[in-house]
């Protein structure tokens, strides 16, 4: 791939990282606006995420028909049309938009990071670190963008910017050659089904990406409702969670020389299960972000490593079965944020309903442990 391509993917990624993200920060705008509960705005996190679901389940197919790009330029364009919709108009509308633009990650996101992995087989989890990288760079930009565009003209205009963004995307990738001929189905796929390993994956990312957006998502209404604090805490603690992310991932590959993938994955978890206990037992600005900032630490490597350990594993394969998975990480992220909202509204309690993601970290370190004694007794 060239320069030029490689560095239109990453800069589409930062974008991904910021579309993504966005409903958290914005979300007690949102609310306000809508005159919405936390059940009601549960539903923002569950409408955007089941949209991923039905792009990433689609995403393989049309790869192998018309090729990786027209996945990627068709993601960036219907998630523009989703940003769109959703920058004016009632709940109803925002809901579509969101579901929209949901969509269109579902396409982008598994398909480029197939494309990068299969472009580098002998660095996979450096590179997709990078990759995620980008993401990050969006996904740390976003609560201050959104904290200071609120403060001046509202939501509006920082939606409308990001779809024209967005649309840029798609030409850009549209007349940029990123095809690889490796992301391809192979004629027997269909006997990668037959592992048990391929679904615990799929139920490994559906965690990760739940415990993420559970996190990112409510953190800044537990900061402004439940802790009292200014949006200028909440849009710190908030970075502090994704600047996390963003340092670690740029020493990815630095921590992959000293320490084996699994071992890594373990470490993170068990660092952003530290950082939710101190989110969740604290009471003020420096126990949000000090937990803010463990957890991001701790997520950082964490789906990257896997990712790249699955298409290693998945091998020819990749494009089929890597949608299906993503399809499994967008679930997570239609369900654990929207678990949170239920049980808060029900307990009347967000303190309580965030320690849904806490346990999400609990059972990922026993699934990723259960892989490492597999692999061991069958070395």
């Amino acid at each position: 791939m060239k320069p030029f391509a490689r560095g239109v993917l990453h800069a589409g990624f930062v974008l991904t990282g910021i579309l993504t993200t966005l409903l958290g920060p914005a979300l007690p705008a949102l609310s306000a606006r809508w005159r919405l509960n936390d059940a009601q705005a549960g539903f923002l996190f569950t409408a955007q995420f089941l949209g991923s679901l039905s792009g990433a389940l689609i995403a393989g197919r049309i790869a192998v028909r018309f090729g990786v790009r027209a996945v990627i330029a068709a993601g960036f364009a219907i998630a523009a049309a989703g940003v769109t919709a959703a920058s004016a108009g009632p709940y109803i509308n925002g809901l579509g938009g969101v579901a929209t633009w949901g969509l269109g990650l579902g396409l982008i996101i598994p398909s480029v990071n197939l494309l990068i992995a299969e472009l580098n087989p002998d660095r996979r989890a450096a590179a997709l670190n990078v990759l995620n990288f980008a993401w990050g760079l969006g996904a740390v930009a976003t609560p201050p963008a959104i904290a200071a565009t609120l403060r001046i003209a509202g939501l509006r205009p920082i939606l409308l910017g990001l779809a024209a963004l967005l649309a840029a995307s798609a030409l850009a990738v549209g007349v940029t050659r990123v095809d690889a001929g490796a992301a391809k189905a192979a004629p027997h796929a269909a006997r990668v089904w037959r592992g048990s390993w391929i679904w615990l994956t799929g139920l490994f990312v559906f965690l990760y990406v739940g415990v993420e957006n559970g996190l990112a998502g409510w953190m800044p209404s537990y900061a402004v409702r439940v802790l009292r604090l200014p949006y200028a805490a909440m849009a710190a603690a908030q970075g502090g969670f994704w600047g996390a992310i963003l340092g670690v991932r740029l020493l990815a590959p630095a921590l992959l020389r000293r320490m084996p993938a699994p071992v890594l994955i373990v470490s993170g978890l068990a660092l952003t299960s530290a950082g939710t206990l101190l989110l969740l037992a604290g009471g003020g600005a420096w126990s949000l972000l000090g937990g803010a900032l463990l957890a991001g630490a701790g997520l950082a490597t964490v789906f990257p490593t896997k990712v790249a350990l699955f298409t290693e594993r998945a091998g020819a394969q990749g494009a089929r079965v890597t949608g299906a998975v993503f399809a499994m990480a967008a679930m997570g992220g239609a369900t654990v944020p929207w678990a949170v909202g239920a049980i808060s509204t029900r307990f009347d309690s967000l303190r309580l309903a965030l320690a849904v993601p806490l346990g999400c970290c609990l059972l990922m370190i026993m699934l990723q442990l259960r892989e490492m004694r597999a692999r061991r007794r069958n070395a």
